[in-house]
């Protein structure tokens, strides 16, 4: 009995090692069926330069095209199903599994997108065909040379530590940090805050920008004097006459002598202004007459387009509202329920700027009752009575028409011929 179950031990542990190999293999197995025999990067036919050298450069900050072209040779099975993986940096990219088969050539492509703070060095592209086994087929390593751009200034952070929503006469402050991510050093880099629409701008003093590995080489410098990434604050006062409303701020960064720029866009709520214009913010009526289970549309105008929110409040007990805001104008669909009472309902429509109301309507709908049925039976009457007098007088006319054919036929002659009268 010892000698049977030592015997059975052993064969299996004899299945599990083939087992185990068995998967082992089919993990690691090179495809031998594809061969990827062309690699394109930006265009350029890279097959050649697979030897571990870099190939370049690659600026930060911009795309890389890859293409990559394979073909099934000769022992390619019937519907075999692979994959294409590629990887530069810690960025992906996998196709989805496609089928081929033997004598099939295809190319596919892919972009990357290096960041703009990438850091200047070598990276290491990786691109592997893989089945649904875990089967794969390596390409030898692609370099890529990354270099920093020239001149390249970046806005990396900007804060607004009393946030983005003011009332007028307030001030506005915001605090820019700029990064020299380029490799040349950068002078006279200015800093603005814009809001176009009110007129405000505000600069900060021109400063230089030295370039991070000029900084790593220089750790002993005074921090002070030697900066290749800084912040700036920048305040605008509100006008206490401003408008209440939304307006653009623009943060913008100037280098290169003023050649180059960069810029980034916010929203600026400003609350508590003055009310706008009749002018400004209108509507089109202030009262409607519909029918229950019908509506109306009530339009609200702006002279200039604007980032406005428009609420509605006092309709739901008796219907329903939905706003659409188009450009320059927003639509209010208001709808009475099927069972509302007739009669008059008032409601609000407000025009917000953040949490402040800069223009307020008091509106009405009339709702009438369901059209009463006796209208549509005097409407029905007329058009019938309509219909009869049109038959009446046709029926006129060809009575009219037999008798006068009648009389044509049966007139008796005044005289007969032949007869003489004295």
């Amino acid at each position: 009995m010892n000698k049977n179950f030592k015997l059975l031990a052993v064969l299996l542990l004899l299945i599990v090692a083939v087992v185990s190999t068995s998967v082992v293999k089919a993990s690691t197995d090179d495809l031998d069926y594809i061969d990827i025999y062309r690699v394109d990067v930006n265009e350029i036919d890279h097959a050649e330069d697979l030897d571990g050298q870099p190939i370049g450069p690659f600026f930060a900050g911009e795309k890389v095209h890859v293409k990559v072209y394979w073909n099934a040779v000769d022992n390619a099975t019937e519907y075999n199903d692979v994959r294409i993986n590629a990887e530069l940096d810690d960025e992906e990219y996998k196709t989805n599994f496609f089928t081929v088969e033997e004598g099939w050539e295809r190319s596919v492509s892919f972009t990357f997108n290096l960041p703009e703070d990438m850091d200047a060095d070598d990276y290491v592209l990786n691109i592997e065909m893989e089945d649904e086994n875990g089967n794969k087929e390596y390409l030898n390593d692609i370099v890529l040379k990354v270099v920093n751009q020239k001149h390249f200034v970046e806005i990396y952070d900007v804060n607004f530590p009393y946030g983005l929503e003011v009332k007028a006469g307030q001030t506005f402050l915001a605090n820019v940090g700029v990064k020299n991510v380029g490799h040349e050093f950068e002078e006279d880099v200015k800093v603005t805050l814009t809001i176009p629409e009110l007129g405000l701008y505000q600069r900060s003093q021109k400063f230089d920008l030295y370039t991070e590995l000029f900084i790593d080489e220089n750790e002993d410098g005074d921090d002070n004097e030697w900066e290749y990434k800084l912040y700036k604050d920048l305040f605008v006062t509100i006008p206490a006459t401003t408008v209440s409303g939304v307006y653009d701020v623009i943060v913008t960064v100037n280098y290169d002598d003023g050649d180059e720029s960069q810029e980034q866009r916010y929203s600026l709520v400003v609350g508590e202004g003055v009310a706008p214009t009749d002018a400004f913010i209108s509507i089109n009526t202030e009262s409607q007459n519909f029918a229950q289970g019908n509506g109306a549309v009530y339009t609200i105008m702006f002279s200039e387009p604007n980032n406005y929110d428009v609420r509605v409040e006092g309709v739901s007990a008796w219907g329903t509202a939905r706003v659409d805001v188009n450009d320059d104008q927003a639509y209010i669909f208001v709808t009475a329920n099927e069972d509302a009472t007739a009669g008059s309902y008032p409601f609000t429509v407000k025009v917000m700027a953040g949490s402040t109301v800069v223009k307020e309507f008091d509106l009405n709908a009339n709702i009438n009752g369901a059209q009463s049925s006796t209208s549509d039976v005097k409407e029905g009457l007329q058009i019938g009575f309509a219909v009869l007098l049109v038959i009446l007088i046709i029926l006129g006319i060809i009575l009219a028409a037999k008798k006068i054919g009648k009389s044509d036929d049966f007139e008796e002659p005044l005289m007969d011929e032949g007869e003489t009268y004295y």
